[in-house]
């Protein structure tokens, strides 16, 4: 509320300031700013939801009038924001009897709807149904007949039946203080599962189960990540890849998550409003990595599903890395261009080499490409002196490629064997993946790589 009125307050001074020679100016009251809803609640959420709600995952029914022909107009406190970009397009509102979800095909909404400001809204006209078994008010359902659940209503719908009431007052919303048992408890009774449904609580007592990791994948919508207790029950986060926070690290320690909370099939899912929703754990530092000791010789086949231990993914440009993927029981490492933002410059780089180990001073791979019609993609193979190829001196090595079809993917090719004559001392090898724009881009896999 006091950034609120600050902010009017400034305002007010800016206008004097520009009008100062105007003898009669008379500022407009501080009244005139604040916004008072015209329309009066006649339901509570709880109410509205007993009213509507089907014990199935996914349906839509449209609101109509109560017997005496009046609207369902219900209010509520905002407990969500879409400012970070965690929450999209949604509005999450909470009376005393419980919370709800509104789904608006809008942004920037923070702008206008404030999280800790009244809301009044007429309901009827919209669509109530779930979606995954999980509470929301929008527009007609769409899409599969077997998944329709309301859809992103209109803005123009949302703007014409929805105001605000008053400024945003913070102190004001009611934070549900929740264990991680007593969350699933809410869950296992479904009274309590449609109750708390868009509710803001504050889950205590709790740590992440991969401290370390990245809350969010770039460009993936969903990405869910676990907060257990101390007897390893657990809860759901999901954060947005196109969130301002998804890449902040899953911290360390104990502490609390301040979050809406959210269902879908599976259960409870909190969102967070903001990264300050993780309360009073220790960030995650990354500690300098050790790299391993060099080695005579290796023989990588990829079948432990993942980048080998002492390698690099080296991304110089560009929003994609080299990963592990499999086909027919076979996994390798692959690079793509697919769904990504050029240019790119990825390197998936080896373990150090020590060229005075080495008996043959030989290298040999095998790779497979499917060509897209890609006309920038280029593939090629290095000897470096640094692990980072942007610092090191490349020595590019000749080998026999994969070479792209018309269409699908080629049969692999060996690479034959490459010399490693020219390394001297501590060495590595680098597969290189770049392209400019581009209609569609190459995809290149390497297998089996053994230097010896």
């Amino acid at each position: 509320m006091k950034k609120s009125i600050l902010y009017i307050a400034a305002m007010l001074v800016a206008s004097a300031g520009f009008t100062s020679c105007d003898d009669d100016f008379e500022q407009a009251p501080l009244e005139d700013f604040i916004p008072h809803a015209t329309m009066q609640a006649n339901t509570t959420l709880q109410e509205l939801k007993e009213t509507f709600h089907q014990d199935v995952n996914f349906y839509g029914t449209q609101v109509g009038t109560k017997a005496n022909g009046e609207h369902y107009i219900v209010t509520g406190r905002i407990v969500s924001s879409d400012e970070a970009g965690n929450i999209f397009k949604k509005i999450a509102i909470e009376d005393e009897t419980g919370g709800v979800i509104f789904s608006i095909n809008a942004t920037k909404m923070y702008q206008t709807y404030r999280y800790g400001q009244m809301l009044v809204v007429d309901v009827t006209g919209m669509w109530y149904g779930n979606y995954g078994s999980g509470v929301q008010i929008g527009g007609i359902p769409d899409g599969d007949p077997n998944t329709q659940a309301p859809s992103r209503m209109a803005e123009s719908i949302w703007t014409a039946q929805a105001q605000t009431d008053g400024l945003a007052n913070v102190d004001k919303l009611k934070i549900y203080e929740l264990t991680v048992e007593e969350a699933l408890a809410l869950h296992d009774d479904p009274t309590t599962l449609l109750q708390w449904q868009g509710r803001l609580v504050r889950v205590n007592g709790v740590h992440f189960e991969t401290p370390g990791k990245e809350l969010a994948v770039s460009g993936q919508t969903n990405n869910t990540s676990y907060i257990l207790d101390d007897n390893g029950r657990k809860l759901a986060i999901n954060t947005s890849g196109y969130s301002t926070f998804w890449n902040t690290k899953a911290p360390k320690g104990t502490g609390s998550v301040l979050a809406v909370l959210t269902n879908y099939t599976s259960g409870w899912q909190l969102q967070l409003n903001n990264v300050e929703g993780l309360e009073g754990f220790t960030p995650w530092v990354d500690e300098p990595e050790k790299e391993p000791d060099p080695v005579g010789s290796f023989d990588v086949n990829f079948e432990s599903g993942s980048i080998p231990e002492g390698w690099k993914n080296v991304t110089l440009e560009g929003n994609k890395d080299w990963y592990v993927t499999s086909f027919s029981n076979n996994f390798y490492a692959a690079m793509t261009g697919y769904k990504g933002t050029a240019p790119f410059d990825s390197w998936l780089v080896s373990q150090p080499v020590d060229a005075a180990m080495m008996a043959a001073k030989t290298l040999t791979f095998d790779t497979q490409v499917n060509g897209y019609g890609s006309t920038t993609t280029t593939f090629e193979v290095y000897l470096l002196d640094n692990a980072d190829p942007a610092k090191a001196k490349k020595t590019k090595l000749e080998c026999t490629l994969a070479t792209p079809p018309a269409s699908g993917y080629s049969s692999w090719a060996n690479s034959g064997n490459v010399s490693l004559a020219a390394a001297k001392g501590k060495f590595y090898i680098g597969w290189r993946y770049a392209a400019t724009a581009d209609a569609n881009f190459a995809t290149w896999c390497v297998d089996n790589i053994k230097v010896q």
